[in-house]
């Protein structure tokens, strides 16, 4: 790093987020300073916008969890990576070492803090073990960040924590970016077409695109004889995560992704229906590993460029990284990438 730099600061919840002007900083230990090439808005960072967990006690901080870029420096700790490497940053520890988070100064003089990743600005200090190097093609370089959460996340849930089969009949709620991410990942593995449910109907091309069949939620009756194998759940939405158990068969499983809000009860209908040999489980990011999911998902990517480059619908600039917010909001999102200058 050896500038002034910007970045989108959350000062306070459910407020825009301001373009703060930071201060360089050397790096140490096991810190490691990337100049960032492109990055996502993932739904944990409208999650953390919106309060959804509770009040913030880290205010003002950077934001952001998957990006990509190029090793600008390294502390003296570092060997997995080095300077100009291009890596992967991503939420999920990896290898390395680690650090608590940093502190950068603006140049108004005031403090702001960071998470051990964030990718919200154009330069940005992270731990060894949120970034992972990978040998890039140019083709691809706005989708990467799709590493860093996305794709291991839904690569994760079907192969790791529900050990999917392709015989296996897959129902996903929610066609938004983790949605989207998982009908990809099912059409790349080759493994049964899943049915996806969303609130919005224009999402039908979409999931269509990415070799899902769509069901609108206003449409669920269609399918309310159905029985899947396997129920994932990616909304948050408290009524229709109680929803999930009359969707499963019996000895199926049921994926808990998204999360609901703090304090808030969810009532699933007839649970007596759980005894029926059901297994529920509550996604750790599909117990990613980056050292290898990182490469595996990369090959899958490249295997089809144009179509995982459709896996983000809408891009932003840092300086109008809050219209990204309110792209999220849009029946035909995906996911908002975030483009920097290079």
């Amino acid at each position: 790093m050896n500038k002034k730099f910007k970045a989108a600061v959350l000062t306070e919840q459910k407020k825009p987020l301001e373009i703060w002007e930071i201060k360089d900083r050397e790096v140490i230990g096991y810190e490691v300073a990337v100049k960032l090439i492109s990055s996502c808005i993932c739904g944990a960072q409208v999650n953390e916008f919106l309060g959804k967990k509770g009040p913030d006690r880290f205010l003002p901080h950077f934001m952001g969890h998957e990006g990509y870029g190029i090793v600008e420096s390294v502390g003296e700790k570092v060997t997995n990576v080095k300077k100009d490497d291009f890596v992967i940053l991503h939420w999920r520890p990896g290898t390395g070492g680690s650090i608590p988070g940093s502190k950068f100064e603006t140049t108004s003089g005031s403090s702001v803090g960071a998470g051990p990743v964030t990718t919200f600005s154009e330069y940005t200090v992270i731990g060894e073990n949120r970034c992972t190097p990978i040998e890039p093609i140019e083709e691809l370089k706005d989708v990467y960040p799709l590493l860093g959460c996305a794709l291991p996340t839904a690569y994760g849930v079907l192969v790791k924590e529900a050990q999917v089969t392709k015989d296996n009949s897959i129902l996903i709620f929610g066609a938004g970016g983790l949605g989207t991410a998982l009908t990809f990942v099912c059409d790349a593995l080759d493994l049964q077409s899943p049915t996806v449910v969303d609130i919005f109907p224009d999402k039908k091309k979409q999931v269509e695109r990415f070799g899902g069949q769509f069901v609108a939620l206003e449409d669920i009756d269609e399918i309310k004889e159905r029985k899947f194998e396997l129920v994932l759940e990616t909304t948050g939405v408290a009524s229709i995560i109680g929803q999930t158990l009359s969707y499963c068969s019996k000895n199926g499983q049921i994926g808990l992704i998204g999360q609901s809000k703090v304090n808030e009860d969810v009532v699933f209908n007839n649970f007596l229906q759980f005894y029926d040999g059901m297994r529920m489980f509550s996604s750790q990011g599909g117990l990613s590993d980056p050292a290898v999911d990182t490469h595996i998902l990369h090959e899958l990517l490249k295997a089809d460029i144009k179509k995982s480059n459709d896996l983000i619908s809408h891009y932003v600039s840092i300086d109008s990284i809050n219209e990204g917010f309110e792209n999220m909001k849009e029946p035909d999102c995906s996911r908002v990438g975030i483009k920097f200058d290079s």
